[in-house]
């Protein structure tokens, strides 16, 4: 993969899992899923690139026990948690997108 090509696909990661996090429509939350699917499968065939999956599988992770300590604070002050369990939801959603795309790449690079 050249270099622009791996910037670009770098950079419409981040995008599709920013919008993920916060997007509630249905409709959208499907298209950009779709999006960072395909991103993830230019990335995931190179054995090589697998650890940048591994980066944001790690940064994802980290976001979700933040949003976790975030939503516990803000339940044991009585606020509105709504929205910050929607986000919570948002997270755990594109951590399993990547946990399922790096699981099958991961056993195929082991039995290569």
């Amino acid at each position: 993969m050249d270099p622009m090509r791996e910037f670009i696909g770098r950079r419409n990661i981040e995008l599709f899992v920013s919008h993920l996090e916060t997007e509630a429509d249905l409709n959208s939350r499907s298209a950009v899923r779709r999006l960072l699917v395909e991103e993830e499968d230019k990335f995931g065939r190179l054995c090589e690139r697998l650890d940048i999956l591994d980066q944001y599988m790690e940064r994802t992770a980290d976001h979700i026990r933040k949003q976790e300590e975030r939503l516990d604070l803000m339940e044991h002050d009585g606020g509105e948690i709504d929205l910050a369990r929607r986000i919570l939801a948002n997270l755990e959603d594109i951590h399993r997108l990547f946990l399922d795309h790096r699981l099958p790449s991961r056993k195929s690079s082991i039995a290569d």
